[in-house]
């Protein structure tokens, strides 16, 4: 009884049968990696972009925050000078 039960892995049809089963799981797996790699890659790229838009963003905020520091203490002085009229 026990000898009906058990598989010869070393038959051919059985390793054909596990040969196409690891292959075709195997595939399957390829194919979900490159997705995801064509995925990370896509999304790396956006965040570089988004990187380089926040930098010229905040170099332009800097810009605008000393242009108007600045401005305000030229009007500070002007004031200073009214005061003292």
């Amino acid at each position: 009884m026990a000898g009906e039960n058990e598989v010869d892995l070393d038959h051919p049809a059985i390793k054909a049968a596990i040969t196409i089963a690891v292959e075709t799981s195997v595939s399957c797996l390829k194919t979900k990696n490159s997705e995801l790699l064509g995925k990370l890659k896509e999304t790396a790229g956006k965040l570089t972009q988004f990187e380089t838009q926040l930098e010229g963003e905040s170099n332009r905020a800097y810009q605008t925050k000393s242009a108007l520091l600045g401005g305000l203490e030229g009007l500070t002085e002007k004031w200073a000078l009214f005061c003292r009229s």
